[in-house]
């Protein structure tokens, strides 16, 4: 970046921030020196090549998602259109995945849907088989949201199959995670605790920041499955919550929950009584709001 700047070359900075910000789909709180690379590029006006444009507008939707749901929701609206525009393929795909994840919402299921679909054409028309296997990813987390389980099942078989071929280790984690969480559905709560833990493993060698969370998230479902509150870990549900200030009232409902199944009514009701602070918050219309 800072030879791009010296240079005065804009498609230079454009391709520094992107490579910055990475490849991986991390949906957490603002990396802001990821959010300052990447407005400073779209500062400079039209001097990056549109396709360039139409990344760099997509990586700030992933990054705001949480920090101004509307904006990453606008962002990723003009970053798939420009991206159309520019006839870029390897663009649009990275575009579309950036607007699923803007989409994620309580009303927004079918046409994440119908994006994730549209995303897996591009990719595959374009012999793009990472962007092909995101793709896949987004339609599991949409077949499951829907219910559409069999469905979903193949789809996540299709990207172990997927998986196995390409050896890229940032994907391949997720084939435990899903696995994982069909068996949780199922009642196959053994399995689940070892693939959860196998998908954490993996995900951690593979530098993937959402592995630890999920597996966090993963053992907390298992357990309230198996009405086993008392085997929760109270301490690390109240990090997260302050580790996690974007989606600290998902944490704060979870705490609430955990803490009326344990006999600790009155801590129940403080921790409740933040969430009510603000009680047109309370249910937030965003990828949590199921939990929640």
């Amino acid at each position: 970046a800072d030879l791009a700047r010296a240079a005065g070359d804009a498609d230079l900075l454009a391709r520094a921030a992107l490579g910055y910000r990475g490849l991986g789909v991390t949906i957490a709180q603002p990396d802001p020196r990821a959010v300052s690379l990447v407005e400073e590029s779209l500062a400079r006006g039209d001097a990056a090549e549109s396709s360039l444009r139409a990344r760099l507008l997509a990586g700030l939707a992933l990054e705001t998602y949480y920090a101004d749901r509307r904006r990453s929701a606008e962002l990723s609206r003009e970053a798939t259109a420009l991206a159309r525009t520019s006839g870029d393929p390897v663009a649009l795909a990275e575009t579309l995945s950036a607007r699923h994840a803007a989409l994620w919402n309580a009303d927004g299921t079918f046409e994440r849907l119908d994006v994730a679909n549209e995303m897996f054409e591009v990719a595959r028309a374009a012999g793009e088989p990472i962007a092909a296997m995101q793709a896949r990813n987004w339609r599991f987390v949409d077949l499951f949201e829907l219910g559409r389980i069999d469905e979903a099942e193949r789809e996540a078989a299709a990207y172990a199959a997927e998986a196995e071929r390409l050896r890229i280790p940032r994907l391949s984690w997720y084939v435990s995670l899903w696995r994982s969480a069909l068996a949780i559905l199922r009642g196959d709560f053994d399995r689940a605790a070892e693939w959860t833990a196998e998908a954490y493993e993996l995900g951690v060698e593979a530098q993937d920041a959402n592995a630890p969370r999920f597996r966090q998230i993963q053992d907390y479902l298992r357990l309230v499955e198996q009405r086993r509150f008392a085997d929760l870990d109270h301490d690390s549900l109240v990090q997260a919550s302050k580790e996690s200030p974007a989606g600290r009232r998902v944490w704060l409902a979870t705490l609430t929950s955990v803490e009326a199944h344990t006999g600790r009514e009155e801590q129940a009701r403080r921790t409740f009584a933040e969430l009510l602070a603000d009680p047109f918050a309370l249910v937030p219309v965003d990828a949590n709001w199921h939990i929640v």
